[in-house]
Formats: C-alpha cells, structure tokens, sequence
C-alpha cells in the first residue's frame, strides 16, 4: 500500500521486487487496452513472475533470502499518452509472496 510518485521511486520499487528474485520469469497472460477520456491509452496488463527468494534484501519487509521457490501474481495498469506512461497502477499479491518465503522458513527449521 505505497503511493509512489516519479520515476526514481517507482523504478526503486520494481527494482527492490526483482533484486529479491533475481532469477525471476515473468509470464503475461493477458493484456487489454481502451481509448481514455483524458487522452492516450489505458493498458491493463495480468502478469505472473516465478523465482527463488534469493536476497539482496532490497525489499527488507521480505527479510533474509530463503531459496524459496515464490510465485507472484499481479495486475499493472499503465496510462499512455503522447507516448509516454503518465500514470501507473501495481498491485501484487504480497501477503501470498511472505507467506511463501516464511512457510519455506518454517519447513527449514522443523
């Protein structure tokens, strides 16, 4: 729940994402677009990114890396005009990325 303005925070959010799994693969299933009332283009895109919770603890929330194998689901709206993103919405699933990595945790110490 982070509202983040300008390009340097958001490329530091994506950035903190995929440098705590750097062997990340990312699948789009699905994509849909629609003229906008204020201008440009409004882009929905459904992706999916896989990896291991391999570290840098960039996003600390995620804590030491774990070698869990995550599996992430989100939603990216983009708003293009004269072509350029002006706006950007991310959601993911966050609660579903911790408790991967914590139940790997967990299954470690048992």
């Amino acid at each position: 729940m982070k509202e983040l303005y300008g390009i340097a925070a958001v490329t530091h959010q994506h950035l903190g994402l995929v440098g705590s799994v750097p062997d990340a693969a990312y699948m789009v299933p699905h994509i849909c677009s629609t003229p906008c009332e204020e201008g440009g283009i409004k882009v929905a895109v459904r992706w999916l990114m896989e990896g291991h919770h391999l570290g840098y603890r960039i996003l600390h929330e995620l804590g030491e890396p774990t070698g869990a194998r995550v599996q992430i689901m989100g939603m990216t709206h983009y708003h293009y005009k004269n072509g350029k993103i002006v706006d950007e919405w991310n959601v993911y699933d966050e609660r579903s990325l911790l408790t991967q990595i914590k139940l790997t945790g967990l299954a470690k110490v048992a």
